[in-house]
């Protein structure tokens, strides 16, 4: 409507105001105006009636134009809306300590978790809207370690019935609020790696990761044994969610300067100095990926046209996540979107087959790649928006079909040493990569050490998520039966 009556007014006064309105323009040697005439008094009013119309039509053109579909809407998703919020320690023990139901109910955690709750609706609302399909909704906490464990038994034997009893009531007042994804921050030390296992186990909501300095072996060791110890729970039981090593795909090592608020799990985290509650956006958009390269010709005008397609493709969703924070009934911060290429099982899903279009990749992973991977990465971290995350290329073998291909061949294209040459210059590490189910703890401890060596040295938000396959070897294929994983052979991790 707006549109069509700007488009009207501007069409009907533009003429009238050519004639009331005459303007000569005496230069100067500096090209500036110098003289402004206008044809008479009743004319200078008629003019600045005619400016007020045209300056109307503008706006209200504008507003519409605004309100339009994006046309690629269609091409990409919001993988996750996730939401930050610090806990602390007092948080449950007021639970704890409460003495009838009505206290319980109104408990700090319960409220935050409230809040973030009403907020990651509001936005599934606002997106859902004007169209765009959001596929999760995610919460995200500060490391565990600050109040999952009480700090006044940290080491003694009530310890491990403390961080029990949390988990437990987290994991219920998230099935009160359908909230099925929370990350529950980092594990900071040896200690605290060890009982990734059974925050894992705990619930299958539940996701964490152990941040790991440069040459820190301790606790790359320790996240190399959480790893192995989390692919064996689920054996015996072949309806667990954890069976056939897949615990896994709910936590990783991660290199201890990445940042905080990342969408994506299981790195996710909130900052343990933050206040209040914030989100931010997390995108499956493989397709979209496709279809902007596909305009590009070669790495020549790459950043040219990326830059331009994709903040337009972005544009609508910071304006709707800005108005869903302006209209809540409490404070709450936007932080941004993380514009990772982030690949989809759909045909056309792929990262690396979006890449190959590119005349300089004619393989993913053999010459060409790397210059593509950092034109890219440059590109989608200098857009005109708000960007928050890793703003890397994502590489997940078991959730690209191109990957998987590649490395399903003989012999195989794709080497875990190949991904962590990439990581270098566009992020985001080492993902769903899988590995033999009897690997050592030293070679994956070895694994984790370059990773971590790797973001030390670049400060670069890096992360590993291998998969141990119990009864799987080197060279053998995957039988995963999930719609969110493809199957691909064993990578050697040697």
């Amino acid at each position: 409507m707006f549109l069509a009556y700007g488009t009207h007014c501007f069409q009907v006064f533009l003429p009238a105001l050519s004639v009331h309105l005459h303007i000569i323009l005496s230069q100067t040697s500096f090209g500036r105006i110098t003289t402004l005439k206008v044809s008479s008094a009743p004319g200078l009013c008629m003019s600045f009636f005619y400016f007020f119309i045209l300056g109307f039509s503008l706006i209200a053109m504008s507003k519409e134009i605004d309100s339009l579909p994006c046309m690629y809407q269609n091409l990409f998703k919001v993988r996750t809306v996730t939401a930050f919020i610090r806990f602390e320690d007092s948080d449950f023990q007021i639970t704890e300590n409460a003495t009838n139901n009505d206290d319980k109910k109104e408990s700090a955690f319960r409220q935050k978790l409230k809040e973030c709750f009403h907020l990651l609706k509001s936005a599934q609302k606002g997106f859902a809207d004007e169209g765009y399909e959001v596929q999760t909704l995610r919460i995200a906490t500060n490391s565990f370690g600050e109040w999952a464990c009480d700090a006044s038994s940290a080491g003694s034997s009530s310890s491990d019935m403390v961080l029990k009893n949390r988990l437990a009531m987290l994991d219920q007042c998230l099935d009160d609020y359908d909230v099925n994804f929370c990350a529950l921050g980092p594990a900071r030390n040896v200690q605290e790696i060890g009982l990734c296992p059974a925050i894992v186990e705990a619930s299958p909501r539940f996701s964490c990761s152990a941040n790991i300095d440069a040459c820190d072996v301790q606790s790359a060791t320790a996240a190399a044994n959480a790893i192995l110890k989390i692919s064996t729970l689920g054996e015996g039981d072949p309806q667990s969610s954890l069976a056939g090593g897949i615990g896994n795909f709910r936590f990783c090592a991660a290199a201890s300067c990445c940042v905080p608020f990342i969408p994506f799990f299981p790195a996710a985290k909130c900052d343990s100095n933050a206040s209040g509650i914030s989100f931010a956006l997390g995108l499956e958009n493989g397709s979209l990926a496709r279809e902007i390269l596909s305009k590009c010709n070669g790495l020549e005008d790459l950043k040219h046209v990326l830059k331009q397609e994709f903040t337009n493709a972005l544009s609508p969703l910071e304006r709707i996540s800005k108005e869903v924070a302006s209209k809540s009934s409490f404070p709450v911060k936007y932080l941004g979107i993380d514009s990772s290429f982030n690949p989809s099982l759909e045909d056309e899903g792929s990262i690396a087959a979006a890449i190959e279009q590119l005349k300089e990749v004619p393989c993913f992973g053999g010459v060409g790649t790397l210059a593509a991977a950092a034109a890219i990465t440059t590109t989608i971290q200098s857009l005109p928006i708000k960007l928050i995350g890793y703003c890397g290329l994502m590489l997940p073998v078991l959730e690209d079909q191109r990957l998987s291909e590649l490395a399903s061949e003989t012999p195989s294209k794709l080497k875990i040493s190949q991904l962590l040459n990439i990581s270098s210059v566009c992020g985001v590490g080492i993902d769903t990569v899988p590995i033999p189910g009897k690997c050592s703890a030293d070679s994956i401890s070895s694994l984790i050490l370059d990773m971590s060596g790797l973001a030390a040295r670049w400060d670069k938000s890096l992360s590993c998520r291998v998969f141990p396959l119990p009864g799987e070897d080197t060279g053998s294929f995957t039988k995963f039966d999930s719609p969110y994983l493809c199957n691909s052979r064993v990578f050697d991790v040697s």
